[in-house]
């Protein structure tokens, strides 16, 4: 049974001329790289009422059958298809393969696959249309409201003043199944009346499709005239639950219209809330690590260790692999039912690596899924959330900084093992205000005698955490990101396990709302670079042209700073180090990462944006590729 995220979504009358084109799409669905595309093969579609069920069959059989399909899932018995309708760019349905006529089949209640297609379509909605859980939903029209006989979820976002009036009256809604007391409200467009509870799951026994019938006008006889929606709220664990029936003229058993099927207003921002690194996962004792066959997932939100809310939108993770034996690559996203085309990093040699990665929430549950290539011990540490600012939840906001150096113990008072050092990072030269109450950094340790277990940094003032920030078992150069709390006088403090020098880079901080602030935007992992595509050479020195990424993963020209991964891949011995930096700006003596040993090495990066594009500069020979999770924008 799957688990995730919501959406809504409809098709028009003229559904046989928007469904019938043929394409080659493909969907990767067991590997972060792309299928090679077969051969299309034309299916023909029957006429209305008949046109989803036939276009089910043909999705089932070959999803380069037709342009519509997206996804199907054997196992649970369904498609994800696009609407083509121009009125619905971000439109999608979920249709399951047997045959079901519509929300008054009996098969609602008895067909466990048809019971838990609300679950499955929450799920598949992290993908389809990929937007956050707050403004997704799902919906199912009446009867008396639809032109196919084939039931439909719709899948799209949430109108922006029905998503507004939800969370106004959210402490009026009662909470199924303990509560059976539905709240009436009036909702746009139309404002016909809808009966309200939340509810907490979305499959097995607690399913919208039993919650319906505690409502006191509704019974199985009059199914014909009900129609469903689900709305994300800012709880992980909990939705809206609404139902709108068929009257004639105070209703139409349309909830199809709460939905925005642009999503012009989903656009959901984001702002940080810094915690001292507090550790979540560690699967070196009773849990278990990625097994190399199937995604693992592990909650984040609820845990009692680290306190993090069920209305976090997204984690800001230090994720540390532990294998014993090579992993090909580890990949952290949250529930859906496609694998990312991304890597999150990778250890072709066995030893320990750490990587910093903000990874948004799954919807059903605040979990994220780990997939590695091999079996392997995780640990994931973490040092704040971001969620939609309200008055009532102090955030914070972003303003980038051109990349500066803090610190460099180089020549002077280097870590030494088993000490803690503090070090002042507000004021200076890099131009972080007093007023800073967190920091998005980059480490770099440069031990000084062989190996170096691992680097711990938390805010100064506070107990030390049992967390880590890198390792560098070899004894490497290593570098890491973090976003880390401001401490007592806004300094932090560092422990290394053995005696290192350290550098300490800054592309940023985080401090309340004011001119300049940026609130984050999550993305679908993207790839916005890979220098090996369409037979590119490796470069050495800096990267011609720039990196372009406005315009590009669904980064609009507003954005002032992004989100990436970044990878090297050295094609001829060590990579001194990589630097990222806004194009047009002289580069700044700072590091991105450090490849001395030339290995695949990665490293998450707050960059900030001239001209919507970055400036990449290589000591050594490489090739790069630089994957994008999310922008800041005002």
């Amino acid at each position: 049974m799957y688990r995730c995220q919501l959406t809504l979504l409809a098709l028009g009358s003229c559904l046989t001329a928007l469904l019938l084109g043929c394409g080659g799409y493909s969907t990767p669905v067991d590997a972060p790289s792309s299928p090679s595309p077969v051969e299309a093969e034309q299916c023909t579609l029957d006429p209305a009422p008949n046109t989803l069920y036939s276009l089910a069959q043909c999705c089932k059989r070959d999803l380069n059958s037709n342009s519509s399909c997206r996804y199907y899932d054997p196992g649970s018995r369904y498609v994800v298809v696009k609407d083509h309708s121009d009125s619905k760019p971000q439109g999608y349905l979920t249709i399951p393969t047997d045959k079901v006529t519509g929300i008054e089949d009996p098969q609602v209640f008895t067909n466990i696959d048809v019971i838990d297609i609300w679950e499955n379509s929450s799920f598949a909605s992290y993908d389809f249309p990929a937007m956050p859980a707050p403004h997704m939903g799902l919906a199912i029209n009446s009867k008396f409201a639809r032109t196919e006989n084939q039931l439909h979820i719709h899948m799209s976002c949430v109108r922006s003043d029905v998503d507004g009036m939800l969370q106004a009256n959210d402490s009026r809604f009662g909470l199924y199944p303990q509560s059976s007391m539905f709240v009436t409200l009036n909702l746009p467009p139309r404002y016909y009346p809808y009966e309200i509870i939340k509810i907490s799951q979305l499959g097995g026994n607690v399913n919208p499709w039993q919650a319906v019938l505690h409502i006191p006008h509704v019974d199985r006889s009059n199914m014909a005239d009900q129609s469903i929606a689900i709305v994300g709220s800012q709880r992980s664990d909990q939705f809206y639950f609404l139902n709108t029936y068929y009257t004639g003229s105070h209703g139409t058993g349309d909830a199809e219209e709460i939905l925005d099927q642009s999503c012009s207003a989903a656009d959901l921002p984001l702002q940080f809330v810094p915690i001292t690194p507090c550790r979540l996962i560690d699967t070196r004792g009773t849990q278990s690590g990625p097994d190399g066959k199937q995604p693992e997932p592990y909650p984040v939100a609820g845990q009692a260790s680290c306190n993090i809310p069920p209305y976090a939108v997204a984690y800001s993770f230090n994720v540390t692999l532990v294998p014993s034996h090579p992993v090909g690559y580890l990949t952290l996203y949250p529930d859906s039912p496609i694998l990312p085309n991304v890597s999150l990093m990778n250890s072709a040699d066995g030893r320990v690596k750490a990587n910093a990665a903000i990874i948004t929430a799954g919807a059903n549950t605040g979990s994220v899924y780990a997939y590695a290539s091999n079996p392997t011990n995780l640990i994931l540490d973490i040092d704040g959330y971001f969620e939609s600012p309200t008055p009532t939840h102090p955030t914070l906001a972003f303003y980038p900084l051109r990349p500066c150096r803090i610190a460099d113990t180089r020549g002077g008072q280097y870590l030494h093992a088993g000490q803690v050092q503090n070090f002042p990072i507000s004021g200076g030269t890099c131009g972080i205000p007093s007023t800073a109450q967190g920091y998005s950094l980059n480490f770099t340790a440069l031990p000084r005698k062989g190996t170096l277990s691992y680097l711990s940094a938390w805010p100064a003032g506070k107990p030390q955490p049992n967390t880590s920030i890198l390792n560098a078992p070899t004894g490497t150069v290593v570098a890491n990101a973090a976003l880390l709390p401001a401490g007592t006088s806004g300094n932090i403090a560092t422990y290394a396990s053995n005696d290192t020098d350290l550098l300490i880079d800054t592309n940023g901080y985080f401090a309340p709302s004011g001119p300049g602030g940026l609130s984050l935007r999550n993305v679908k992992p993207c790839r916005v670079l890979d220098t090996r595509s369409n037979g590119g050479h490796p470069f050495t020195g800096r990267l011609s042209p720039p990196v372009r990424v406005a315009g590009n993963c669904g980064v609009p020209s507003t954005a002032l700073a992004v989100v990436f991964n970044a990878t090297v891949l050295p094609a001829a011995g060590p990579v001194g180090y990589l630097t990222l930096w806004p194009d047009g700006q002289p580069q700044p003596t700072v590091s991105t990462l450090n490849a001395y040993d030339g290995a695949l090495t990665s490293n998450m990066a707050m960059v900030p944006l001239t001209n919507g594009s970055v400036d990449a500069y290589a000591d050594g020979t490489t090739h790069l590729l630089l994957d994008i999770s999310g922008y800041f924008a005002p």
